[in-house]
């Protein structure tokens, strides 16, 4: 779901225990090395960088609670992209981050 065709978001990818941040806003056509298990666009960099320090220090049981309230965050445009990745890859200690 998106907004529009030209849209750019401030992406986090989470993958396993990490949960990586793009510095520049980039198209729904983003590419993330490794393939994280999910991808959140948010328009606001302050609004994701936020988040992205909520998962990376909150509870799991929290972590997860967030995860799972996702659908509605995307209807009420408290999230406004979502992308799940059909092959996420183990995580690792550098996130390369482009656009197809």
């Amino acid at each position: 779901m998106t907004k529009t065709k030209t849209a750019r978001y401030f992406w986090l990818a989470i993958n396993g225990p990490s949960v990586a941040i793009s510095s520049i806003p980039l198209s729904t056509k983003v590419s993330v090395s490794p393939t994280p298990e999910l991808l959140i666009g948010f328009e606001d960099f302050s609004e994701a960088k936020k988040i992205q320090h909520f998962l990376l220090t909150a509870k799991i049981r929290n972590v997860n609670k967030y995860i799972q309230t996702i659908p509605q965050k995307l209807k009420s445009n408290e999230v406004q992209h979502v992308i799940q990745p059909k092959k996420p890859e183990p995580c690792s200690h550098t996130t390369l981050w482009s656009e197809k």
